[in-house]
């Protein structure tokens, strides 16, 4: 959304840390979308944390897979696909085992949105998408992310801020 003709500053901020192979980011992601939506006064931001230490130095173990997602939806975004491409990472999340499936993933998900994917594959393997990976992940750990999905709200965490009663109250 474009915050840049706010007419007042934002009455909130969410901040949002996730990982895209984390259920519970897959199923907060819906509620929050739809609670920002129907409030134009809320500025939103969604950060990347991904529980995967090739990306993200909080993490000890290494895989790659949820570093790959992230970048993947991070190079849809450079295309203006951002969005879509969160909400078809999440919906098929059931689909991540290793990394051909979520390259294979990835190769649909160009073709359903319509991506330039030479300009998709050039992007993921950028050191520039990977500093942008590393920095939000760094966010999260001076915010001192304990698990995914974390919500912030004006500065503070918001524990169960994934749910629309928490959220209104």
């Amino acid at each position: 959304r474009d915050f840049t003709n706010l007419s007042q500053p934002p009455k909130m901020t969410v901040v949002e840390f996730a990982d895209f192979r984390c259920p519970h980011c897959r199923h907060a992601a819906p509620t929050l979308h739809a609670f920002v939506d129907a409030h134009p006064d809320i500025q939103f931001f969604f950060l990347v944390f991904p529980l995967d230490g090739e990306c993200n130095p909080a993490i000890p173990q290494k895989s790659g897979l949820s570093c790959r997602l992230a970048s993947a939806v991070f190079c849809a975004n450079e295309q203006k696909q951002g969005w879509q491409a969160q909400k078809w990472v999440f919906e098929h999340q059931d689909q991540y085992s290793d990394r051909g499936s979520i390259d294979q993933a990835i190769g649909t998900m160009v073709t359903k949105l319509h991506l330039n994917g030479d300009q998709l594959k050039t992007c993921l393997e950028s050191e520039g998408t990977k500093e942008s990976l590393l920095t939000m992940a760094k966010q999260g750990v001076a915010a001192q992310i304990q698990g995914t999905p974390a919500i912030f709200v004006n500065g503070r965490l918001l524990p169960r801020g994934q749910f629309l009663p928490v959220l209104h109250a």
